[in-house]
């Protein structure tokens, strides 16, 4: 079967995307013809110079927001799109497979759509963290995607896509959601996770790499995350916590040096602490085999990063690691189920800043039941502990999606509900609680003091590009 693996934006232009290499080096050892298109990266080179960036962080909402993509983002990227898909209806491919992220949603369905007006028998498959029964049952119904991999795709896509070849039936396939004889969706039953050392090693052959932001390789060394908070989607999708073993990653990185001359390597982890014994070991046998690399990824607070363990990491060049903070107030910190302490998570960045790596904090704003005195504990962690932080993630106020606890239980949380039970968006995407207390705007509002506050500290923190220093009323507006 002649089949074409397609990232679509918005997503990360840092690095070729890690998912679609496994998909694609998996399905070529059980026979299939692979092409891969990361249409995702070839939009965002053809657009630069324009006066906006698409891919800007704080742009994502033009993306996973339907309402704002259609009357926006898709005007502007159309021609170019469509170009790119006509590339795909030419060459005769019996299936398309899409990533599919909330970012890329929307732009997903469009692409979907037209493929389908375009070559009706043209089989459409979608996978990746957005894929959930609830958001694809109403386009496979009416006919705009085929099958849906449910969870993680190593396992299923090869026997789906054999299936496809032959016309089988797919609707009782485990890990697939399709249409069943009467038109509805029947999803099957779940497919045990992926064992992370049963994967081959990925290869990045498909991808021009000199189309990324960075000349870095993606590299993931374990799966899940071995926390549970209840504003992650990751925690759902990627369940149970998995780490490869040792020798694993190591041959992994080994050939990234030998076979594409790259030595940065950007984690794709949840977390690398998870297991704090395979970690120490990857590190030493980066020492032993004195590979000479550059890396870093997101990390737990947790007090068995000993200052022995992080010194053993500065030396096997690990150059930064990003902890999830997300908030100066313990109160908020239990409501978000992080299970740390504001104590811990001080001690644990004071000590691996002088270890020699740089700490990133990611903070979230707006969660629900922070008070703006909750807020302003955060401001006081960082005034407090700035001098050990070398960079701050802002991000753009909390987001409320589907797979997260947030999304599940709103009423839990005192989230606005419709009268179906559903989180209530407002027409620019925004959530609020049903007393009002937290709103688009006032999240909006407590970034701008989050984010004056990194400037006068001296802090480098990011999106810096979309911040100007405006004097900002509760209510969201400038003066």
């Amino acid at each position: 079967m002649r089949i074409a693996l397609v990232m679509l934006p918005c997503w990360s232009v840092f690095t070729p995307p890690l998912g679609l290499s496994y998909i694609a080096r998996i399905l070529r050892q059980e026979g299939q013809s692979v092409t891969v298109f990361d249409f995702n990266a070839r939009l965002w080179r053809a657009m630069q110079g324009q006066d906006e960036d698409w891919w800007d962080f704080a742009q994502y909402e033009h993306w996973q927001n339907s309402q704002i993509f259609e009357e926006q983002t898709l005007p502007a990227i159309k021609p170019l799109l469509d170009s790119l898909l006509k590339e795909i209806a030419s060459r005769g491919f019996e299936a398309v497979g899409f990533s599919v992220f909330h970012t890329s949603a929307p732009c997903v369905r469009y692409a979907s759509k037209m493929l389908k007006a375009t070559c009706p028998k043209m089989k459409i498959v979608w996978g990746g963290p957005a894929c959930t029964p609830q958001w694809v049952k109403e386009d496979l119904e009416d006919g705009t995607v085929d099958a849906v991999v449910l969870g993680e795709g190593e396992a299923t896509a090869p026997e789906l896509f054999n299936a496809l070849a032959k016309g089988a039936s797919i609707s009782s396939m485990a890990g697939v959601a399709a249409r069943g004889a009467d038109g509805k969706m029947i999803c099957g039953k779940k497919r045990p996770p992926v064992l992370a050392h049963e994967l081959p090693l990925p290869q990045f052959d498909d991808y021009d790499l000199s189309l990324y932001q960075f000349f870095q390789l993606p590299i993931m060394m374990s799966r899940g995350c071995t926390g549970s908070c209840t504003f992650c989607q990751e925690t759902v999708f990627f369940k149970p916590y998995r780490m490869r073993p040792a020798a694993h990653i190591a041959e992994e990185i080994e050939q990234g040096i030998k076979k594409y001359g790259i030595k940065d390597f950007s984690t794709c982890d949840s977390l690398l602490n998870g297991n704090h014994k395979i970690l120490e070991q990857v590190a030493d046998l980066i020492c032993e085999r004195r590979l000479d690399i550059a890396w870093g990824g997101y990390a737990r607070l947790d007090p068995r990063l000993t200052v022995e363990l992080l010194g053993k990491l500065q030396k096997a060049g690990c150059k930064w690691l990003s902890f999830g903070l997300e908030s100066g107030s313990q109160k908020v910190l239990d409501l978000m189920n992080k299970g740390i302490s504001i104590e811990q998570a001080a001690k644990t960045i004071r000590v691996t800043f002088e270890a020699g790596i740089e700490t990133h904090i990611n903070l979230i704003v707006g969660f629900p039941g922070e008070t703006e005195s909750d807020f302003d504990m955060t401001l006081d962690f960082l005034s407090r502990n700035w001098q050990f932080i070398s960079l701050v993630n802002t991000g753009e106020t909390l987001g409320v999606g589907p797979g997260m606890t947030l999304f599940e239980k709103p009423k839990a949380f005192g989230i606005l509900t419709d009268k179906q039970g559903q989180v209530l968006y407002d027409i620019n995407g925004g959530w609020m609680t049903k007393d009002g207390s937290n709103t688009l705007a006032v999240r909006r509002f407590r970034l701008k003091k989050l984010r004056r506050l990194c400037r006068d500290l001296g802090l480098q923190w990011n999106p810096e590009s979309r911040e100007q220093a405006l004097s900002v009323t509760p209510n969201g507006g400038e003066q």
